[in-house]
């Protein structure tokens, strides 16, 4: 009776081995060759289900915008009649706070100057910042940048090659309405709270119910110019108490008077930062001469 011979897993997967060896070191030149000229196929990216939905829903989702600095319109269109905007070309993009990432990259104080100047042309202005741009382009700044001239463009990215296409998709943007087209229609933004900046109590805006203003105290608190609301109301402050009388003098008032505040509205402020007593001193039947000699009004 013949033994039956068996061989081991073992020694299988050690001849195919060995096997394997002899077989790439014989064919090595070959794979080598294939593998300098043939990139490794890859599937192309896909967005999942989920992510494709949170987006969708993200971008239909209303937003009230509590914080901005929007200048208006018009004077935004009018360069010449706001000192906010240095320049009105691609350049002004990566005006705020984007310079600030690219001076702490190393770009010279002088060429940001350059770049942000009226005087320099559009298409000129790229080799400014190139240098420092792929220190700078995945900060937050920049990705917003990044972002709005994908969306709003069709840029990709901010390059030589495509400053061009950016500034002329610019200038076909910048005209009258592109405030609501791009932060209503295309942002979802309902209303923006504005906090202006350019020096007066209360801004009438000529979009109200869009942009939304602050009552500002900048011209009280902050320079350049921290007096700057007390000279309409002939009081020099001094104290706390001086600012609250040019509360009264000016803010509330001028609020009132423009129809902005109601009178009731307007006292229920005086009676918060003054001493509780606005309300009675102007119900009682002199309210005018009450108002002119109270104590907090002189």
């Amino acid at each position: 009776m013949k033994t039956k011979q068996t061989i081991s897993r073992r020694a299988v997967l050690k001849s195919f081995g060995a096997l394997g060896a002899v077989l790439v070191a014989a064919d090595s030149t070959k794979v080598q060759a294939a593998e300098s000229t043939t990139p490794l196929a890859r599937k192309p990216a896909r967005v999942g289900d989920a992510r494709k939905i949170i987006l969708e829903h993200v971008f239909k989702a209303p937003l009230i915008d509590t914080h901005e600095h929007l200048i208006e319109e018009k004077q935004r269109l009018d360069v010449t009649s706001s000192s906010h905007v240095p320049c009105d070309d691609w350049a002004l993009l990566l005006s705020h706070y984007l310079n600030s990432d690219l001076l702490v990259a190393g770009m010279p104080k002088a060429d940001m100057d350059q770049f942000l100047s009226p005087k320099v042309e559009p298409g000129a202005k790229w080799k400014l910042i190139a240098p420092y741009w792929r220190a700078v382009k995945n900060t937050g700044y920049a990705q917003a940048v990044r972002i709005a001239c994908r969306e709003l463009y069709a840029v990709d990215d901010v390059s030589a090659a495509t400053v061009a296409k950016i500034q002329a998709g610019y200038e076909k943007t910048r005209r009258t309405g592109f405030y609501h087209h791009i932060l209503h229609d295309l942002a979802g933004i309902q209303s923006c709270q504005v906090n202006c900046l350019t020096g007066v109590p209360f801004k009438e805006s000529d979009m109200p119910t869009f942009l939304m203003q602050d009552i500002s105290i900048v011209g009280m608190f902050a320079g350049p110019n921290i007096r700057q609301y007390a000279p309409a109301t002939g009081i020099d402050p001094k104290t706390l108490s001086d600012w609250h009388r040019v509360i009264v003098s000016q803010a509330l008032f001028e609020l009132v008077d423009e129809g902005w505040l109601t009178l009731t509205d307007a006292l229920e402020l005086v009676d918060i930062v003054l001493h509780g007593n606005a309300r009675q001193i102007f119900h009682l039947t002199q309210k005018t001469e009450a108002l002119k000699t109270a104590e907090w009004v002189k």
